[in-house]
């Protein structure tokens, strides 16, 4: 049973790990920038977690009856790269929707986490329940395993110190977030300064 736990830590560290280069992907690839070869990369970049993950857990099969769920890669790939080859407006915006709608399909196909065939209403169903439902269920992970990580190297009064700190930034962050925002609003020069603020870092 340990041995489970610590396989199962592990593999949320990478996860982790991996979620926080996709985000410092996704910032380098599209803040300030419009849509073109930065699209495909990114989703290509998707795959390469979704299937180091999936592969670490040894949930990936290739088997004819998920034949279909292996071939949605296709027009997935296809439709990311029109945001290179081509530029119309509309149908970047379809391309937009489609591109992640079939991922997730992909995905629980791929994962078998669906109940339902994937052409029934039922399987649409199952996907909003994925996407809104269980990413609110699983946002706590990071802070989780941020939890674990401070315990595991500190001893009792410094962890209670750290997560007393930690408490007190995440209180203050939303209020901050809403101060600035009142400022932002109220002088233009203080909102013109703090637009430039990301450009610092570039």
């Amino acid at each position: 049973m340990e041995a489970q736990q610590l396989q199962i830590h592990r593999g949320l560290r990478w996860l982790w790990l991996g979620s926080m280069a996709i985000g410092v992907l996704s910032d380098y690839l599209f803040y300030g920038k419009a849509f073109g070869i930065s699209y495909p990369l990114f989703v290509f970049g998707l795959y390469a977690l979704f299937f180091l993950q999936a592969k670490q857990q040894s949930q990936l099969t290739f088997s004819r009856d998920q034949l279909f769920a292996w071939l949605l890669t296709v027009p997935i790939v296809l439709l990311a790269l029109t945001f290179f080859l081509y530029d119309n407006t509309l149908f970047r915006l379809l391309n937009f929707l489609a591109v992640p709608f079939l991922f997730v399909a992909q995905t629980m196909l791929l994962l078998k986490r669906h109940r339902q065939s994937w052409y029934s209403l039922g399987f649409a169903g199952e996907m909003m329940e994925t996407v809104l439902l269980y990413t609110l269920k699983y946002t706590m992970i990071p802070f989780a395993f941020l939890r674990h990580w401070l315990k595991s190297r500190m001893d009792r009064r410094k962890y209670g110190i750290a997560v007393k700190i930690l408490a007190g930034i995440g209180i203050s962050l939303p209020i901050l977030l809403v101060v600035l925002t009142l400022l932002t609003q109220a002088d233009g020069v203080f909102g013109h300064l703090l637009a430039k603020i990301p450009s610092l870092f570039v």
